[in-house]
């Protein structure tokens, strides 16, 4: 799904209804420490959770868009349960989503140092607030999914998804931004 930058062209669009890819369960442990990254440009409708790319909220990850009291908000989750359910991490990120904007995000968990990092256009956020305890990521036989989830469907357009088995760093994150944009 590494099909382009945000110039539109090779976008996936979503109409927040009934549009999404279904990536079935891969046949890789995604439950690992990885990186996630992907370009997306969400509309401006906020009235509801949206996500963008979901896996498992109470497994591998699942990332979700929304307005918390106009903060716009990035939150990733995972868990041990392997489905969607408790026990999970939520991990918010604060002034991370820009509606109408093409914005690149690298998001990264170490499972070694229990850390989440979230790379915004190539730069790594300070607005990370999070005071759940560590949980061990959790296999899952979920689909992977781009443009829906357990909670809304997204709204606007994705694209460049790719999943690394590695945990990168803000100098990785630039790297990427810069040869996509």
């Amino acid at each position: 799904l590494a099909n382009g930058g945000p110039s539109g062209r090779g976008a996936f669009s979503f109409d927040g209804s009934s549009d999404r890819i279904d990536l079935g369960n891969p046949d890789v442990d995604l439950s690992q420490s990885i990186s996630v990254c992907f370009w997306a440009k969400p509309n401006t409708d906020f009235t509801s959770r949206r996500n963008p790319i979901d896996k498992s909220y109470g497994g591998e990850f699942a990332f979700t868009f929304e307005d918390d009291q106009r903060s716009d908000q990035f939150s990733s989750y995972f868990g041990s349960s392997g489905r969607d359910s408790n026990p999970y991490r939520s991990t918010p990120f604060t002034n991370a989503v820009f509606p109408n904007t093409w914005t690149h995000y690298v998001w990264t968990r170490d499972n070694t140092s229990q850390t989440i990092e979230l790379y915004i256009n190539g730069s790594k956020s300070s607005n990370k607030n999070s005071s759940d305890p560590w949980e061990t990521p959790s296999q899952s036989d979920d689909s992977l999914l781009i443009g829906d989830g357990y909670t809304n469907s997204f709204k606007g357009d994705i694209t460049g998804v790719r999943i690394y088995d590695i945990v990168l760093d803000e100098s990785d994150a630039n790297i990427i931004y810069n040869n996509r944009k």
